[in-house]
C-alpha cells in the first residue's frame, strides 16, 4: 500500500512524492530523485535546471507571462519540470493570486474591506493587550491582508476607518472635557493629545514594534495636528492689513450699504494712497466712472437715513423727506398728549434758577418765557397739552434756541427736557417711532447744511464735511454718524492736490505729447493696467486681505489635522513600514 510523503528540501522548497506505506527516510528521498529528478541537474548545453525553474518563478511572480512560458518550454525541452518553488516563490505566488483576486473585485468594495480591516486591527490590538493575540497572530494577519493593503482602495479605505474612529474617540473627549467644565487654550491640545495617544496605544503590534513608542508618537502628533491650524489662524491674524479701528469701522459702514471702495481706500499704507490719489488723472484708469458709482451709492445711503430712495439728493427728494418726516409728526402727535412729570418739573425749576443765576435779567427772561410757554399750553389743557400743540410750542423754542444768545444753551435744556417729558408720555411704539423721527429730522438739517455747501449744486455732498455737521446740535442717528466717519477716514482724499498732475496730462494732449515726449503712451499704458486696479473695488476687497484670506483657508483645510496626524504612529501607515516581497532569491 502506497502513502503520499511531504518533503521539504533545505531551500525551502516542498516535494510531494508516493512511496510504500513505512518506507524509510533514505527510501524517500530516492523517491524523490526518481519522481523530481536530482537537484542541481545540468544539461550537456549547460543549462541548469535549478536556473530554468528559478527564472519560471521569477518571471510568473513579477506578471511576465511571456518570460514565464519561454522558461516552462525550456524546461521542457530537457524533459523537466518546474522544481517545486522554495519558501520566498510560495509566498510571492500567495501574494500575487491574492492581488489579482483584489484587482477583479470594484473598487468601493475594496475600500469597504479597507474600512473593515480599520476596525478590526483596532480589536485585535485590544485583544492583544488583554491577552488573546500575540504578535506572531498580529504578523501573521498582516500577511494576509497585504494584498489588500497595497491597494490604493484598500488604504484609502483603511485611512477612512482609522479617522472615523480618532474623530469619533476626539469628539466624545471633547463633549466631556465640556460637560466637566474644563476651559482654556490647553484643553483642545490636552484632548488631541489623548486622542492620539490612545488610538495609537490600541493598535497591535508585531514583533519587534513597541507598544509604548506607537502611544508616545500618537500623543505628539495629536499635538502637533492642533497647533498646526491654531498656528495658521494666528499667522493670519498677523497678516491683515494695518489698518486703524476707526478705519475698519468705516469699512465695515461702506460695506453695509454697498458703497464700492478702492485699494487706496482700504489701507493706511502712504504709498498706495499716494498712487491711487496720482492715478485719478491717468488716462483710460476708470477712475470717472469709480467716483461716480462711489458718490451715488454714497448719496444712497444718505438718502435712507431721511426715509427716501434717490440716487442724487435734489431738491424733489428733500422735500418729499420734509413733508415724511412731517407727516410722522402728525400721525404722533395727534394720537399723544404730553404729560408733565415729577421730575420733569424738577429739571426745568433747576433750569429756571440757574437762568437766574447765571445770566443777565434779560437773557434769563428768555429762557424762563420758554419753560412759560409750555405751562402755559399744559394750563389751558387740564394740565397736558395735546400733541399738535406741544408741536406748535416746541418749534417756536426751537427757533429760539438758534439765536445766537447767551440763553441758547439753557433754551436747548428746557426743549431736551420738554423731548423727554414727551418720550415718557408715549406708548413703547410711539416713543421708538419718535425717536426715529427726531433722529431723521436731525439727519434732514445736516443734509440741508451740506447741501448748502458747493457740492450742493450738484445735488450732492462732500463726504468729508460731513462728520463736523454731524456732531452738531441737530442730533445726527447712528446711521448718519457711521456714514460720517465712512466719509472722514475712508472717502477723503488723504494726498493733497496741487493740481500740478492734471496739468501736465492736460499740456502733454494738448501739444500732442510735445510738453512730455516719451511720456504719455506710457501713462495711458499705466492708467489701463495699473490705474484700473488702484479704482477697482474688487481689488479693494481681495488684495488688502489676499495674505490672511489665504492663511485663514488653510486653517480651515487643515482643521481635521488633530485627528488625521495620530494615524502616522500606526506601523503600517509609516513610509518603509509595509513588507513588500518581490519573489526575488
Amino acid at each position: 500500500m502506497s502513502k503520499t510523503f511531504r518533503v521539504q528540501s533545505p531551500d525551502g522548497r516542498t516535494f510531494n512524492v508516493t512511496a510504500p506505506d513505512g518506507a524509510t527516510s533514505d527510501q524517500v528521498m530516492a523517491y524523490v530523485q526518481q519522481q523530481h529528478g536530482a537537484q542541481g541537474q545540468t544539461a550537456a548545453d549547460g543549462v541548469s535546471r535549478d536556473a530554468l525553474s528559478d527564472q519560471y518563478y521569477r518571471a510568473k511572480v513579477e506578471g511576465r507571462t511571456d518570460d514565464a512560458n519561454a522558461m516552462l518550454q525550456g524546461l521542457r525541452a530537457h524533459g523537466w519540470a518546474p522544481l517545486p518553488p522554495n519558501t520566498q516563490q510560495q509566498e510571492a505566488l500567495f501574494q500575487q493570486t491574492n492581488a489579482q483576486n483584489v484587482a477583479a473585485q470594484p473598487a468601493l468594495q475594496t475600500a469597504l474591506q479597507g474600512v473593515g480591516q480599520a476596525f478590526v486591527n483596532t480589536g485585535r490590538g485590544i485583544g492583544q493587550m488583554l491577552g488573546v493575540v500575540s504578535p506572531q497572530d498580529v504578523q501573521e494577519s498582516r500577511r494576509l491582508d497585504e494584498a489588500l493593503s497595497n491597494t490604493n482602495a484598500g488604504s484609502l479605505g483603511n485611512l477612512t476607518g482609522q479617522a472615523a474612529q480618532t474623530i469619533a474617540l476626539g469628539g466624545a473627549l471633547g463633549a466631556g472635557a465640556k460637560l466637566a467644565g474644563l476651559a482654556g487654550r490647553a484643553i483642545p491640545y490636552a484632548t488631541s493629545a489623548l486622542t492620539g495617544g490612545a488610538f495609537a496605544g490600541s493598535q497591535p503590534v508585531a514583533p519587534g514594534e513597541s507598544r509604548a513608542v506607537n502611544t508616545a508618537l500618537g500623543a505628539g502628533l495629536g499635538v502637533v495636528g492642533e497647533a498646526i491650524p491654531a498656528g495658521l489662524r494666528a499667522l493670519s491674524g498677523k497678516a491683515a492689513p494695518a489698518v486703524s479701528i476707526a478705519k475698519q469701522d468705516a469699512i465695515a459702514t461702506a460695506q453695509k450699504y454697498g458703497i464700492p471702495l478702492h485699494l487706496s481706500q482700504v489701507t493706511d499704507s502712504k504709498a498706495l494712497q499716494t498712487l491711487g490719489s496720482a492715478s485719478k488723472y491717468l488716462p483710460f484708469s476708470g477712475n470717472t466712472g469709480a467716483q461716480a458709482a462711489q458718490r451715488t451709492a454714497f448719496n444712497r445711503a444718505l438718502a435712507s437715513t431721511v426715509g427716501q430712495n434717490a440716487d442724487d439728493l435734489t431738491p424733489a427728494v428733500m422735500d418729499a423727506a420734509r413733508s415724511s418726516n412731517s407727516a410722522g409728526y402728525n400721525a404722533l402727535f395727534d394720537r399723544n398728549a404730553v404729560k408733565f412729570q415729577p421730575d420733569t418739573i424738577s429739571r426745568l425749576g433747576a433750569i429756571w434758577k440757574q437762568a437766574g443765576q447765571d445770566l443777565p435779567p434779560d437773557q434769563a427772561q428768555v429762557v424762563q418765557n420758554q419753560i412759560t410757554k409750555y405751562f402755559e399750553a399744559a394750563q389751558a389743557n387740564n394740565g397736558v397739552i395735546p400733541g399738535r400743540l406741544y408741536q406748535s410750542v416746541r418749534q417756536t423754542v426751537q427757533k429760539v434756541e438758534g439765536q445766537n444768545q447767551p440763553s441758547k444753551y439753557l433754551v436747548g435744556q428746557v426743549r431736551k427736557t420738554m423731548q423727554d417729558a414727551a418720550n415718557g408720555s408715549f406708548g413703547p411704539q410711539d416713543a421708538q417711532a419718535l425717536q426715529g423721527l427726531n433722529q431723521q429730522y436731525g439727519n434732514l438739517k445736516i443734509l440741508d447744511k451740506a447741501l448748502g455747501q458747493a457740492q450742493g449744486a450738484n445735488y450732492t455732498v462732500t463726504p468729508a464735511n460731513l462728520w463736523r455737521l454731524a456732531n452738531t446740535k441737530y442730533g445726527a442717528s447712528p446711521e448718519m454718524t457711521d456714514l460720517a466717519q465712512l466719509g472722514q477716514t475712508v472717502l477723503k482724499d488723504p494726498i493733497p492736490d496741487s493740481g500740478t498732475a492734471q496739468r501736465l496730462i492736460s499740456y502733454g494732449a494738448l501739444t500732442g505729447g510735445a510738453a512730455m515726449p516719451h511720456t504719455l503712451g506710457p501713462m495711458m499704458l499705466a492708467g489701463a493696467t495699473a490705474g484700473r486696479v488702484l479704482n477697482s473695488p474688487l481689488a479693494a476687497r481681495v488684495l488688502p486681505y489676499a495674505g490672511q484670506n489665504l492663511l485663514l483657508g488653510l486653517s480651515k483645510g487643515v482643521a481635521p489635522a488633530p485627528y488625521l496626524m495620530p494615524l502616522l504612529a500606526v506601523p503600517q501607515n509609516r513610509v518603509g513600514q509595509q513588507p513588500v516581497i518581490t519573489g526575488q532569491q
